[in-house]
């Protein structure tokens, strides 16, 4: 018998500020998925961390290539 899975974790779109301003990519493009993790104390704290714009670019942290 296969033991029943719990609900699928509810989604929200949430994107940061400086999004509009990441390259655009096709999505056949995107071979390697990254999960980070953090040691900040709380999710709102990584947030604030986050939408911090800290390159020439005018991205963050978040906005990997």
């Amino acid at each position: 018998m296969i033991a029943d899975l719990p609900p699928d974790p509810a989604m929200h779109a949430w994107p940061l500020p400086y999004e509009e301003r990441l390259e655009s990519r096709p999505s056949a493009r995107i071979d390697l998925v990254v999960v980070h993790c953090t040691e900040l104390p709380d999710l709102a704290t990584a947030r604030e961390y986050g939408e911090r714009e800290l390159h020439a670019s005018g991205t963050g942290n978040s906005g990997h290539h």
